[in-house]
């Protein structure tokens, strides 16, 4: 926990960033209101995403917080790209696996259909049914 007073991400109460752990902190409250009050917030128009990672980009971490303010802030945007690989690499390959699954399945009820089941390759797409004059 952050004792010095600053406002700074947390390293221990952190979700994506830190970001609602830290002012939690700063405002000795706990960290649930304050995701929740931000969710609110953005829900409501009041308050952008965008105040997020501006948040993430400028605030230091509670482990350095004694570094000059432009090395903070580099670290910090390292920090968000990394993170942000990592969630478009998960996400990729979650849309693979669910593309693939697909791919199979259609594959599979394709070569499973026999002439006389009235289900003709190349009929259409899976989306519904069509037919060829």
């Amino acid at each position: 926990m952050n004792s010095s007073g600053r406002l700074t991400r947390s390293n221990t109460d952190r979700i994506v960033a830190g970001v609602c752990g830290g002012i939690a902190n700063y405002l000795k409250v706990d960290p649930m209101l304050v995701r929740l009050a931000f969710v609110l917030l953005v829900w409501l128009g009041g308050v952008s995403p965008l105040i997020y990672l501006i948040l993430w980009a400028v605030l230091p971490t509670e482990a350095t917080m004694n570094q000059g303010f432009s090395q903070q802030v580099r670290q910090n945007l390292s920090e968000m790209e990394e993170r942000a690989t990592s969630v478009a690499t998960k996400v990729g390959g979650h849309v693979n696996q669910l593309v693939g699954g697909n791919r199979t399945s259609q594959s599979g009820q394709t070569g499973q259909s026999s002439p006389g089941s009235g289900a003709q390759q190349g009929d259409g797409p899976a989306t519904g049914p069509t037919r060829r004059l």
